[in-house]
């Protein structure tokens, strides 16, 4: 090697950014500096060019005959040639390079001889960029609630400039370092230039600063809920999902054109934490089935349309979807208004005035008012509002089903007494519970201070006992006086302690004896007008009745089944009626029969005041018959029938024809033709009823043959009659033998006309046979089925000659 070549060996080419004026673009020079330099590779050369140039300093010797370029991807090789031949040149670009190649160089140098100086120290590793970065910020753009930091990053190594008040960034901009506190709206614009100064494009990121008010995306749902549920407060369109909805109440009442609020409670699980309650009353769709009868607007307000029943329910809707339905609400649309029961009401309008007819009571001083409201869907007890003689007064309320607002006794307990001779005027103002509203009015005058002196003087001496037990007891005890109480011996009434009104018998005679059933006894006069706020026990005796105990053993053969309560209800034209149609009344189940006690008693509760006797449940008898046939022959058994109502113990019949049978279901034979009119009288132990049918049954003769006579010897087809009787429907038979078993004829069912006589049809007359006796009959009957036949009562024969 010549002292040139071996000045060079182990020079090392540099690689220099193309920063020098002059250069044609994509080029990079390569200087060879000092072999002494350390072997390994100092920094990156970035290139944004798809060739690679170098060039280094040429080798001073005399006999250099050129240079050789090795290149390796690898600092520590293996390096190859990159060219062929010798390049003469102190320069050389590589144009077999890709995008994101890195790549080191190694230069030797060749003499004339052929001799070649070692490699160089390998160059500064060059790297091939052709790819702009990407830049972007985080988090994006958008609408916040709060302040945000926000991170600026580019896809790979670069510098990043920025501006924050929108105007275009260059590179005099600031240089991103840190993150960017972004207090207020503003316009972030940026971009980013790599190592090999390929330059991004300018992105810009808006950003709006709003302080939130507990809801940033207005949905309804706090920022709060939704970061416990995992969902996006910032966006509308991202809702957390309820675990459970409860609409409420469970039932509602309006009427048409009103409305109503209905609530809906939701419950939300976070996935972390206890589960959050929320009101999600305007937050759910609502819906009423069926269409037409009540609407939902937003917020759960249902209004009533038609009258009718609706089921309404609530659901969540997310994106569309319904993620969550309640419960569903049953709302009663009612358009009728509340209504007054008169007969359970006491006083009822207008009595003791001078319009008050029949025989009702008088009304004492210190009676109280019971108005009987009923009403479809129920009343709504905070509406009520009760005067008397124009002054509010407090009322008592009672529903006559326990828990059933649909029937309710309005009261009021008059502790004072009105004064006497005075007209009261009550009013009575209410709602139901769907708001119609009822306005009720009635008056009634109160017993004048000479009929009071008359009820002091007719009231039975009654001794009061106790408390025992937080109970009083009133006992009757008869006097000989001129009150007539004997048959009330043993009554009583036994009250609670503390009653606000204490009941009393009131005076004997006042209330007229039970005319629906046999009366046991006089009726008991529970007065004044009330109802109780505890049932009152009443304790009725059965003066006259014995019971049969004929084993002797305790216990009476019959009990008093058949003995039944009644209430006076003291209207004029309705006196008395079955506890059993008195709704609420009598304590449902509370009869106790009293077998020990001489007379024997009843035992009843009652929930307010008024007449009570005890009857024999026994109404007259309703007489009525039927018979089998109303049309029959002389002889003919005709069958009759009771079908009488009522307890009844006698028959007495008269069949019109001077015959009568006292048999509760008799046959009877008519033997003389005609037409009879039929009598039943039936009696018991609570009267007697008669009824008459006129021309009631038809007696007719049998029928008889007339023509051909029997015996007769016949040469042409004979024309057949005979009489009539009570029959409507005929038939002829023709037969060889009097027993009609081998039959030859048979007419069809004959009606008025053509009958008698009846011509036998002459095909039917030429196909008998001839010079032979021939047996004819005829049948009757009355219905279009022949149900009950009859025949003649003989048989004819003839002979056909022909």
């Amino acid at each position: 090697m010549n002292a040139a070549m071996d000045m060079n060996d182990g020079e090392k080419p540099m690689l220099s950014r193309n920063t020098h004026r002059g250069w044609i673009p994509g080029l990079v020079a390569v200087l060879l500096t000092s072999a002494c330099l350390s072997p390994i590779a100092l920094a990156d050369v970035y290139v944004n060019h798809s060739s690679i140039s170098l060039s280094w300093a040429a080798n001073p010797e005399p006999d250099v005959q050129g240079y050789e370029v090795h290149r390796s991807s690898s600092y520590s090789g293996p390096y190859s040639k990159a060219h062929s031949g010798v390049l003469s040149a102190t320069s050389w670009t590589d144009t077999s390079v890709t995008n994101g190649g890195r790549y080191y160089y190694k230069l030797r140098t060749a003499d004339v001889s052929g001799n070649f100086s070692d490699l160089s120290a390998a160059s500064d590793a060059a790297v091939v960029d052709l790819t702009s970065p990407t830049v972007m910020a985080s988090p994006a753009g958008g609408t916040y609630g709060q302040s945000v930091l926000v991170t600026l990053s580019a896809s790979e190594s670069s510098t990043i400039y920025y501006t924050t008040n929108g105007s275009v960034p260059t590179q005099s901009s600031p240089v991103y370092s840190s993150p960017i506190s972004i207090t207020g709206s503003l316009t972030l614009r940026f971009f980013a230039i790599d190592q090999a100064t390929n330059q991004s494009a300018i992105m810009s990121s808006q950003y709006t600063i709003i302080t939130s008010d507990g809801d940033f995306d207005d949905d309804g749902y706090p920022d709060s809920l939704e970061e416990a549920m995992g969902t996006d407060p910032y966006s509308s369109a991202s809702v957390p999902v309820v675990a459970g909805l409860v609409l409420s109440p469970s039932q509602t009442t309006l009427k048409p054109g009103t409305s109503s609020q209905l609530s809906v409670s939701g419950v939300f699980t976070p996935s972390i934490g206890n589960p959050i309650e929320m009101d999600m009353s305007c937050l759910v769709r609502y819906d009423s089935q069926p269409v037409g009868v009540a609407s939902c607007s937003a917020c759960g307000n249902v209004s009533g349309q038609s009258e009718g029943s609706a089921n309404v329910l609530a659901q969540q809707i997310a994106n569309g979807v319904a993620v969550a339905t309640s419960n569903s609400v049953a709302v009663t649309v009612d358009g009728s208004a509340p209504y007054v029961d008169p007969i359970e009401t006491h006083p009822y309008d207008g009595q003791g005035t001078n319009n008050d007819v029949g025989p009702t009571p008088r009304i004492p001083s210190d009676t109280g008012v019971v108005i009987r409201v009923l009403d479809d869907i129920g009343i709504d007890a905070g509406s009520i509002q009760l005067a008397v003689n124009g002054a509010s007064v407090p009322a008592a309320v009672r529903e006559v089903d326990p828990g059933d607002s649909r029937e309710i006794d309005v009261a009021y307990r008059n502790l004072s007494g009105f004064a006497f001779d005075a007209v009261v005027t009550v009013g009575l103002t209410l709602s139901d519970l769907a708001g119609n509203p009822l306005n009720y009015t009635e008056t009634f005058r109160i017993e004048s201070a000479a009929d009071h002196q008359w009820a002091v003087q007719h009231r039975p001496i009654q001794i009061s006992s106790g408390p025992q037990g937080g109970a009083y007891e009133l006992t009757v005890i008869p006097a000989s006086d001129s009150v007539n109480d004997e048959l009330l011996e043993g009554a009583k009434i036994r009250y609670r302690s503390g009653e606000p009104v204490v009941p009393r018998f009131g005076p004997v005679d006042e209330i007229p004896a039970l005319d629906i059933a046999a009366p046991v006894g006089i009726p008991i006069n529970l007065e004044p007008a009330n109802v109780f706020d505890n049932p009152v026990t009443v304790k009725l005796p059965l003066p006259g009745v014995e019971l049969v105990d004929s084993d002797q053993n305790g216990v009476p053969d019959s009990g008093l089944e058949a003995y039944q309560i009644y209430q006076y209800v003291a209207e004029p034209t309705v006196l008395w009626r079955n506890a059993v149609d008195s709704n609420g009344w009598m304590v449902e189940g509370s009869r106790v029969d009293h077998y020990e006690t001489t007379p024997p008693t009843i035992e009843i509760q009652v929930n307010a005041s008024g007449g009570i006797q005890v009857g024999y449940e026994c109404l007259p008898p309703y007489a009525d018959f039927i018979a089998a046939i109303t049309k029959g022959e002389i002889g003919q058994s005709i069958p009759f029938f009771d079908s009488s109502a009522g307890t009844i113990t006698q028959w007495q019949w008269n069949f019109g024809d001077g015959a009568t049978s006292a048999e509760p279901n008799p046959v009877h034979v008519y033997t003389s033709i005609g037409i009879y009119t039929v009598t039943l009288t039936v009696s018991g132990l609570c009267g007697t009823d008669s009824i008459q049918k006129t021309n009631y049954v038809m007696a007719c003769d049998n029928m008889h043959l007339v023509t051909p006579g029997n015996g007769l010897k016949l040469y042409k087809r004979p024309y057949m009659s005979w009489t009539i009787a009570c029959n409507t429907i005929f038939q002829i038979e023709v037969a060889r033998d009097a027993n009609f078993t081998s039959m030859l004829y048979v007419s069809p069912a004959l009606r008025t006309p053509p009958y008698p006589p009846f011509a036998m049809p002459l095909k039917t007359w030429n196909s008998l046979p001839k010079k032979q006796w021939l047996y004819w009959r005829v049948k009757g009957w009355t219905d279009a089925i022949p149900v009950d036949i009859h025949t003649s009562a003989e048989v004819a024969i003839f002979m056909k000659m022909k």
